[in-house]
């Protein structure tokens, strides 16, 4: 199921950080700091989005947050990160963007 990350989803939203981040960025450092950073601003915070997939386990996640466009106070969604992991890949990413 796609639901909102919570709390206690932090440990695991970093766990997949790292395999998005050995996948797209793998010439630069992880940082696990960084990344319980992004995880905690975006979990139950006003103009900030973090789903879960949650198959019995957390599979996928979606971050996303709000920003002002540069010359403009209109809201722009700004996806952060979306992975799901290579073995429940299929159906659930339509469904995670559809949340979004």
């Amino acid at each position: 199921m796609i639901r909102h990350a919570v709390a206690t989803d932090k440990a695991a939203l970093i766990g997949l950080a790292r395999n998005f981040h050995a996948a797209a960025f793998a010439h630069m450092p992880f940082s696990a700091i960084a990344a319980a950073r992004t995880a905690h601003a975006h979990i139950g915070q006003r103009g900030a989005l973090a789903l879960v997939l949650d198959l019995g386990g957390i599979k996928g996640a979606l971050i996303a947050n709000t920003q002002p466009l540069p010359f403009s106070e209109a809201l722009v969604a700004r996806e952060m990160a979306f992975w799901i992991e290579p073995d429940a890949r299929g159906r659930w990413a339509v469904e995670m963007i559809r949340r979004y």
